[in-house]
């Protein structure tokens, strides 16, 4: 089968990771995929690559966001509809369409193949909250940037052949957009199982330069809007054990910093920040607990986490809470902790029991392998992909 995945995304940024995965798993039952994403670089040529079999092409870029990025769109947009009409993609997978580069090609799509120029399905990929109250808002990407996501992402869905979606909020939201419920498929992120023992915690503390004996919970969430649950849970741990150490895997906002300076505990505070998924992989396998804080917040509820599928392949003890999808996973299979949502005693509680019950938390780091290898992996979830939304 010929495939074609639209993304906003440079590549290794957000969704496109989605797409890198999800295309992996696909080359491999050998299927044709290509991938569009963005050039890292300002600049209006089109380059391409080949990654494991997937075709990467890198499309024109003219500034970050906002109104300036507008030709971009506009110019992208042109250049999705071209290729897809003369790509002779059996299915062409848009991911994010609250984005213009996604979303505003759908619709000349879609006409074209009500009167029969083209014969692929369109599907339509919802793994996030972008419009009112989501990510333009949390980002203050102003009125027009909010409303116009708003509007991609509730009036595209319904013309699509099939959405995807990663959350039972997500699902509702899709429903409400007038999505029949017979076309929504959930697809959660998944997990990579060639991480699966790549990593030991010794190894990659020795790659790394940290001490075999130093105790460590590590935070490496892309958002931040649950750092002050787990600074104030951290807080509470320190009281039991002074020397525990926390790894922050986040870009951290000014206020993030202050919370740090404000709270006297930063001499146990490292601020790794972001680093290159190489990097990243080996602070997670190095940690002793994993941190996956979720809030009632609607972008928690939406989302699903994409890095715990890293976390359950490199076999560790995770804590997260009940909020969204992801600690179900966790806890209907007995792989994990989920406390409370916004309490903070619960979670530094939780922590506290995988610190010092290491039978516990080796019980639960075998248990998540095993749930990748049988039903989380990428490639579990590419022969879904095919088999509930492509060919049905």
């Amino acid at each position: 089968m010929k495939i074609l995945f639209i993304n906003h995304n440079i590549e290794g940024k957000g969704t496109y990771w989605r797409c890198f995965w999800l295309a992996k798993s696909l080359v491999k039952l050998n299927h044709d995929v290509t991938i569009l994403c963005l050039q890292k670089n300002k600049t209006i040529k089109i380059s391409k690559k080949f990654i494991e079999g997937i075709k990467i092409y890198h499309l024109p870029r003219f500034a970050d966001q906002g109104i300036a990025e507008l030709p971009g769109h506009l110019l992208r947009g042109i250049l999705i509809i071209i290729y897809s009409l003369f790509g002779k993609f059996e299915s062409i997978h848009f991911f994010n369409v609250a984005s213009p580069t996604c979303g505003l090609p759908v619709f000349p799509l879609w006409f074209f193949k009500k009167i029969g120029i083209i014969k692929a399905k369109l599907i339509v990929d919802w793994d996030d909250l972008w419009g009112k109250e989501g990510l333009t808002h949390l980002n203050n990407q102003g009125f027009f940037a909010e409303n116009l996501a708003e509007f991609l992402e509730t009036k595209i869905p319904p013309l699509a052949d099939s959405v995807t979606i990663v959350s039972e909020e997500l699902k509702k939201r899709a429903i409400k957009a007038g999505v029949k419920e017979t076309k929504i498929v959930k697809i959660i992120n998944g997990a990579d199982v060639e991480l699966i023992g790549k990593f030991s915690q010794n190894q990659a503390r020795e790659d790394l330069g940290i001490d075999k004996n130093e105790k460590i919970v590590c935070f490496p969430g892309v958002l931040t809007i649950n750092f002050p649950l787990v600074l104030s849970s951290f807080g509470k741990l320190l009281r039991k054990n002074p020397k525990l150490k926390l790894y922050l895997l986040n870009i951290l906002s000014k206020n993030d910093e202050k919370l740090i300076l404000d709270s006297g505990i930063g001499k146990n505070i490292l601020v790794v920040g972001f680093k290159p998924y190489d990097i990243y992989i080996k602070y997670v396998a190095a940690a002793d607990v994993v941190l996956l804080p979720r809030s009632d917040h609607i972008l928690d509820r939406c989302e699903f986490p994409a890095r715990l599928g890293d976390f359950m392949a490199l076999g560790k003890p995770i804590v997260t809470n009940r909020s969204g999808d992801a600690w179900r996973i966790l806890e209907d299979n007995k792989a994990g902790l989920s406390a409370e949502s916004g309490d903070e005693n619960d979670f530094a509680s939780k922590i506290n029991i995988l610190l010092t019950n290491t039978v516990l938390a080796k019980k639960f780091s075998q248990k998540v392998i095993k749930l990748v290898k049988a039903k989380y992996s990428w490639d579990f979830l590419a022969k879904r992909l095919i088999n509930d939304v492509y060919t049905k």
